[in-house]
């Protein structure tokens, strides 16, 4: 039986995929998949900046990269935290496409409606920001990362 480890995509993508054991290769091929997937954690502290702290403080405070059972309690605290961070977008993109609706029914007179509309369209443009930068990552590192 195959043990897998999952880290989920903050960008909707799907999750990818290690197999344990993570290690393989020999000599000057050798390719440990358990910094991999720290590595990927750290780079998504980049990208997410609002998570960084907590990413750092607790979940990547403790972990042991020679067993299974500590990779996978650090990949599911991770996921957690991801997990809460896609919803959070997806709820308040809902509520602000709601306003924004809203607004543009509003902004025949008195034009209000587009205040509203600049500030929903600045908090998707850090989420689209946070897409851009996943492309740069993957320009940056190995083709196998999170946001593939």
């Amino acid at each position: 039986m195959a043990l897998d480890l999952r880290l989920h995509s903050p960008v909707g993508a799907e999750p990818v995929v290690y197999t344990w054991p993570l290690t393989s290769g020999h000599g000057s091929d050798k390719h440990d998949g358990a910094l991999e997937i720290v590595e990927t954690i750290r780079w998504v502290c980049d990208d997410l900046p609002e998570l960084k702290a907590a990413l750092e403080k607790h979940i990547l405070c403790d972990y042991d990269t020679h067993s299974y059972e500590s990779m996978r309690a650090l990949c599911d605290r991770f996921n957690r935290a991801i997990d809460s961070v896609v919803a959070l977008h997806v709820r308040n993109e809902r509520v602000n496409v709601g306003q924004h609706g809203a607004a543009a029914r509003g902004a025949g007179a008195g034009g209000g409606g587009s205040s509203t509309a600049r500030g929903r369209h600045g908090g998707q443009a850090r989420w689209r920001r946070g897409e851009d930068a996943a492309i740069d990552v993957r320009s940056r590192h190995r083709a196998r990362l999170l946001y593939l």
